[in-house]
């Protein structure tokens, strides 16, 4: 798996629970990994100059920034700041935020895709298998479709829009 792909996982605040990090301890740990900082531990990276497209960090419930037994509210999004220094505000002004649905999720019958991502005229939504096998491809006009997948058999696939991917099952 490509770094660019891999995301660190871990609990916002010690509220959490087993697994909790330090910012500091995460910081000196993603800096390794990244390349640019010192080995912290007995972990050994296997590509010389580290990992610097590593995508990110996430958390198993950003909502553990919301109870009270956390340092502050909000700590994970403080944390991901001050070890990627990257700003988690909101975004103001005449921003778009492209946004892409598919519901309900999962589903036996049909799905509706829901978007309002504009950056083409040529709308084509694919879906693969979790082979990574195309079983369906279509043009449609916008990207508000009902679709039916009463044919698909059961599993999780994957919709690519344009560059987007999204994931459903089929039960």
């Amino acid at each position: 798996m490509p770094p660019s792909k891999v995301a660190i996982g871990l609990p916002a605040c010690t509220a959490a629970g087993n697994g909790f990090s330090d910012t500091t301890i995460v910081k000196t740990a993603i800096d390794y990994l990244r390349g640019t900082g010192p080995q912290p531990g007995a972990y050994v990276i296997t590509q010389t100059n580290g990992y610097q497209s590593l995508r990110g960090m996430m958390t198993w419930s950003i909502n553990w920034d919301a109870v009270n037994t956390c340092e502050s509210t909000y700590q994970y999004a403080e944390n991901f700041e001050k070890i990627f220094g990257l700003s988690t505000s909101l975004l103001t002004g005449n921003t778009t935020i492209e946004f892409l649905i598919v519901s309900p999720n999962p589903s036996s019958e049909f799905i509706e895709i829901n978007s309002n991502i504009s950056d083409s005229n040529c709308k084509e939504i694919y879906f693969f298998n979790s082979l990574g096998k195309c079983v369906y491809r279509k043009t449609f006009s916008s990207y508000n479709e009902s679709i039916k997948i009463s044919d698909l058999p059961e599993g999780i696939y994957w919709i690519k829009i344009q560059n987007r991917f999204l994931k459903f099952v089929k039960q």
